[in-house]
């Protein structure tokens, strides 16, 4: 089937296929979970368990062999797909002696024959010479730094290839010592013999050069006068497949520090060249970010030359901390002008780091602040809202701040918030804790003035108040507390139910805490909305439903007796008769509850 799968016409299928053999071949972190479920009078499936240890192996082994064999027979882009975890698989592999000998000859022969990406690889041996040099048996280093010096070779351009193009320095500090020597040796030996380095420039200005930043800062400190500035620019020019600035960017970066005005002009000619105007904020960034630049950035971002998305970029390492505040919002004004969700989530990024992650927290302009965290390009629906846990995080930090800065203006964010409760194609929406903690906040300094705006929603029955319901009773996906209800008065809700309560009265009970307790001080709201409206059959009937609304573990029966025993202890102590009326009702529900489930689990234990 699987074998099938892999050769279908389907992308799907294949990519289905793929999958299957990935999950097969993981060892780590891998839980398996077996339930069958009940199929009346159908034969229940046998799933297979291995007997012992060598079974398990050998499951391993036909599956690792299996995808070994299809590899030559896949079509390019599945072979990129397998690329993506071959080698976290052969990873985990490796450690299983029986099996370590099988996974090294099928590194060696699909490296032999171009079947796997050899930058991969190359990261791959050096994560395992390097990193978990100290894990790795004498037997399999050894094969390991076999595969490593026939793809590398010998000379300048495989000591290029070792120290410059690997994806990540060794976690011992002496080997970091050791790497950066070797780079500032080959960078000399590069300045005194171009030839050598011009060998390796196609390779150079790609993503291949794991440590290229490094390499292109010592280069620079040698190249004395930058006589190879042009020649990398043409170079970098030239990339097709996979260009990276890094290592442009680290010869420039020794530009900045020597001669200043020479970086202008060279980022100046960058914004000139279409080819190389998609790396000009990875540039600006790695090199100097100056008022200067950003507004070179504006520049080219009106002329549609830059991706407004790689303007985040700009966040990292405090980069746009020293603008000035004038430049800064002028960068402000244009993000907010172009009324599109990338650049409000990029504005977002660079407005937290500018004005909270500083070295010194800076103080908001109000104005300009409300128009950030009101822009209707952060509510506009995304294809992956919940992807943009950040975008949620900074606007609440951002939110926060803000109504610490100008109290006053916090029912204006609370109005944002609620008119925004369910546009679920946004990340900012009720299930978003970054904003229900705003709305928190808020309703904890103003509780009144909270109040009126959500019982206008309640009032209209709008679209936003079953999860403005959850969010005051404190049952939405992440909510901390007793909910918002136990920071607003309750004679709020007794005079909003009493304007009109057949209606009100039963809609509360959907949302009010499912709790009926006795404890001094405290307000059973549940009790007391029995006792103010519990005559009303749609109250006790909507309230039973809340209550009925859970979940729990275990059998259910044993839930359900429990629930049952809890409600009869508290009718012992009670005098309301619409309170024992709703509790009677409940325990009839449980008491046909818990012979269904006792039924079904009896039936499931033959």
């Amino acid at each position: 089937m699987i074998e099938e799968a892999l050769h279908s016409s389907s992308q799907k299928r294949r990519r289905l296929a793929l999958k299957a053999i990935d999950s097969a071949l993981r060892v780590s972190g891998v839980v398996h979970q077996r339930e069958l479920e009940y199929q009346g009078l159908l034969r229940r499936a046998e799933l297979w368990t291995p007997k012992d240890r060598k079974e398990h192996v050998e499951a391993y082994r036909r599956v690792w062999c299996f995808l070994r064999d299809a590899l030559p027979t896949l079509r390019e882009d599945d072979r990129a797909n397998v690329g993506t975890w071959f080698f976290g698989r052969a990873t985990e592999l490796l450690w299983i002696d029986e099996l370590s000998g099988l996974v090294l000859d099928t590194v060696e022969e699909a490296s032999r024959r171009g079947l796997v990406d050899q930058t991969r690889l190359l990261g791959w041996l050096s994560w395992l010479l390097e990193v978990k040099n100290k894990n790795v048996p004498p037997p399999i280093y050894s094969r390991l730094e076999a595969i490593q010096a026939a793809i590398l070779g010998t000379g300048f351009s495989a000591q290029m290839r070792l120290y410059v193009g690997r994806s990540s320095f060794s976690t011992n500090p002496k080997d970091d010592a050791l790497v950066q020597r070797e780079i500032e040796r080959l960078a000399a030996q590069a300045v005194k013999d171009k030839s050598q380095l011009r060998e390796n420039l196609s390779w150079l200005v790609t993503s291949a050069a794991g440590q290229g930043f490094a390499f292109g800062f010592a280069l620079g400190k040698h190249d004395a006068g930058f006589s190879l500035l042009t020649e990398l620019l043409a170079a970098q020019r030239s990339a097709v497949e996979n260009p990276s600035g890094f290592f442009l960017g680290g010869y420039l970066r020794a530009v900045s520090e020597a001669d200043p005005s020479l970086l202008d002009d060279t980022l100046d000619s960058v914004t000139k060249d279409r080819k190389l105007t998609p790396l000009l904020v990875e540039l600006t960034w790695r090199t100097r970010v100056t008022d200067h630049s950003i507004k070179r950035l504006i520049s080219a971002a009106r002329k549609g030359l830059i991706e407004i998305s790689d303007l985040r970029t700009l966040a990292f390492g405090r980069a746009i901390n020293n603008l000035s505040e004038a430049v800064f919002n002028e960068l402000v004004r244009y993000l907010i002008s172009v009324k599109r969700n990338d650049a409000a989530y990029v504005l977002l990024d660079l407005y937290a780091f500018y004005y909270l992650h500083g070295s010194e927290k800076k103080p908001f302009p109000e104005r300009s602040t409300f128009a950030l965290l009101s822009q209707p390009a952060l509510f506009r629906e995304t294809k992956h809202p919940s992807s943009n846990s950040m975008l949620s995080f900074h606007w609440g930090e951002i939110a926060t701040a803000f109504i610490n800065q100008f109290p006053d203006r916090g029912i204006k964010v609370a109005q944002l918030i609620l008119k925004h409760f369910r546009d679920f194609g946004s990340p900012l929406n009720a299930y978003s804790r970054d904003v229900t903690r705003v709305l928190d906040l808020i309703l904890d300094r103003n509780p009144d003035d909270v109040w009126n705006l959500v019982a206008d929603i309640l009032t209209n029955q709008a679209d936003e108040s079953y999860y403005v319901g959850q969010w005051l009773r404190g049952t939405l996906v992440g909510a901390e507390g007793g909910g918002a209800l136990a920071q607003i008065s309750s004679l709020s809700f007794w005079k909003w139910i009493d304007v009109e309560p057949t209606k009100r009265a039963s809609f509360f009970a959907t949302f009010v805490p499912k709790r009926l307790f006795r404890h001094e001080g405290e307000e059973c709201l549940a009790r007391e909305l029995l006792v103010r409206y519990g005559r009303q059959r749609t109250v006790r009937s909507s309230l039973a439903a809340n209550f009925m609304t859970e979940g729990w573990a275990g059998p259910a029966s044993v839930h359900f007796i429990q629930a049952r025993e809890q409600l009869l202890s508290f009718r012992s102590e009670e005098q309301n008769e619409n309170v024992k009326r709703f509790i009677d009702e409940m325990v009839s529900s449980y008491d046909a509850q818990i012979e269904r489930a006792q039924v079904e689990e009896e039936r499931l234990r033959f």
